[in-house]
């Protein structure tokens, strides 16, 4: 493609076969990387000797896919830490951001599906 008027050309192409329109895909999202191991507050999320790890993960539906939640369920001086880690990070656009707010007493937003 060497100008916007090929590319055009080229679209109008795919549109019109219908090889193109029949072909089955779907659409596959994956999170890159590795889960965080701490919670921003320092907490360990895994507890070697202990039954059960010390977070909790869910998910946000979003029109960009979707995020992971890390929620930390460590305990500090009697108090539940309820530090919360989305990955990927929210942007500007997503519609997520709406619903990050409306948090539970638990800390946890009515919007994630805990998938632990």
């Amino acid at each position: 493609m060497t100008s916007p008027s090929e590319l055009r050309a080229l679209l109008a192409a795919c549109r019109a076969d219908p090889a193109v329109l029949a072909f089955p895909y779907e659409q596959r999202r994956e999170l890159v990387g590795d889960e965080p191991s701490t919670c921003q507050r320092g907490h360990a999320y895994d507890r070697p000797g202990e039954p059960y790890a010390a977070f909790d993960r869910g998910w946000i539906d979003c029109r960009c896919g979707g995020h992971a939640v890390y929620i930390c369920k460590a305990y500090e001086g009697g108090q539940r830490c309820t530090d919360r880690q989305i990955d990927p990070p929210l942007a500007y656009d997503c519609d997520a951001r709406s619903t990050i707010g409306a948090a539970s007493p638990h800390g946890q937003s009515s919007a994630y599906r805990t998938t632990t």
